[in-house]
């Protein structure tokens, strides 16, 4: 593993600049310069790519990854980011992560949920079903993240608590309490699109396979939900979204991922060290 240089909390032109001065002094075109959205992107990366990336914490998001690479429009200037709901993969030098984001690629990944389980929940036995149990649990609150994408209505999810819609009896999530949630935060909305709650409605009678349930699930849901159904019924939980990641980041196998493999190939076509 190599020592990363790392750059955060720069804003757009504070980042461009920083690309451009480190860029003239690489005479020898050995250096990329890789572009993510936010720290926890930042963490995966320091610990899988060479010393010879520069890690960049994008200024917004994934609007802000596409901005700085397009920017550049050179082969050592990078970025990854989530799929979130584009069917389409991206135009190089632009990566996505195996399914949806960061978060879901680690956690349906089978050894690697198996592992961070054991590791922080040696109590839970049974994890194929808690496997499952994340992603079904998700569905109604995933399906109305991915119509609010796909129409574009900007829906506030903010309000959103999964621990607070979580009923500890049955292990599963009170939907009238995730819907309570995004009334309150959206009020006009569902005076004016009361047929969204309907459309979403009927697609939860459809049958989905898993590899879809799990393209149509936020990470940061994951997350939580994974917390919820296995922090202990009783005593001190010592874990939370970010040490939860943090085991899954440890046990998870890069070297195995398509997005490895497309930075590995990518890094070879244009003589650049990007993964270990």
């Amino acid at each position: 593993m190599g020592a990363n240089s790392i750059r955060t909390n720069l804003s757009r032109d504070s980042t461009i600049s920083e690309i451009r001065l480190c860029k003239s002094a690489d005479i020898a075109h050995e250096y990329v310069h890789l572009i993510v959205e936010g720290p926890d992107d930042i963490r995966f990366f320091r610990f899988n790519t060479s010393e010879k990336a520069i890690l960049y914490e994008s200024f917004s998001g994934k609007i802000g990854v596409i901005d700085i690479v397009s920017h550049f429009s050179t082969d050592n200037v990078i970025g990854v980011c989530d799929r979130d709901y584009d069917s389409l993969d991206p135009s190089e030098p632009i990566f996505y992560y195996d399914r949806s984001c960061l978060e879901t690629m680690l956690i349906a990944d089978d050894k690697t949920f198996e592992k961070t389980c054991c590791s922080l929940y040696p109590d839970v036995l049974d994890y194929d079903t808690v496997h499952t149990q994340i992603f079904e649990s998700l569905r109604w609150l995933s399906l109305f993240r991915k119509i609010d994408a796909n129409e574009g209505f900007h829906l506030n999810f903010k309000s959103i608590s999964i621990a607070k819609a979580f009923k500890k009896q049955d292990r599963s999530l009170d939907i009238s309490i995730l819907l309570a949630q995004l009334c309150d935060a959206n009020r006009e909305f569902f005076y004016t699109h009361r047929d969204c709650l309907s459309i979403v409605t009927q697609e939860m009678q459809k049958s989905v396979d898993s590899e879809q349930l799990i393209l149509d699930t936020r990470g940061h849901d994951c997350l939580e939900m994974f917390h919820c159904l296995c922090k202990p019924k009783a005593g001190k939980d010592c874990f939370n979204g970010a040490s939860i990641l943090t085991a899954l980041i440890c046990a998870f196998d890069f070297s195995q991922s398509k997005l490895y493999h497309d930075l590995s190939d990518y890094g070879c076509r244009h003589n650049l060290r990007i993964v270990i």
